[in-house]
């Protein structure tokens, strides 16, 4: 093995084919050993920690939406709808009260 490697490693000109046929020799002495390799240990593929927090925004602006849009398009809503739009509506500074505003919650909703 040795003197494969040695007439080999005068061949490779980068760190990248020097890294590979170091690791075939392993693996084949391993092989001529019997030796078992086990796999690693690395994580399962998750998501990244960013990915999970937009999609959790994309869900809570989702259900905003969806809520208003209800609201706008009920001739009668529900007392729970209403409270509802009542917390949408306070995240945007918009009173209840206001005379103006189902023209202000279109707006949110349109934006």
């Amino acid at each position: 093995m040795d003197e494969i490697l040695s007439r080999r490693l005068e061949q490779i000109s980068t760190l990248a084919e020097a890294s590979d046929l170091v690791y075939a020799a392993a693996v084949s002495v391993c092989e001529m050993n019997d030796v078992q390799l086990s796999k690693s240990n690395s994580k399962p593929q998750s998501e990244p920690p960013w990915k999970t927090r937009l999609k959790g925004k994309v869900i809570k602006i989702s259900k905003k939406i969806g809520i208003l849009h209800t609201y706008l398009n009920t001739a009668e809503p529900s007392r729970k709808l209403l409270k509802w739009v009542r917390e949408v509506a306070s995240e945007f500074a918009v009173k209840v009260e206001d005379p103006t505003f189902k023209q202000k919650i279109t707006t949110i909703y349109i934006h």
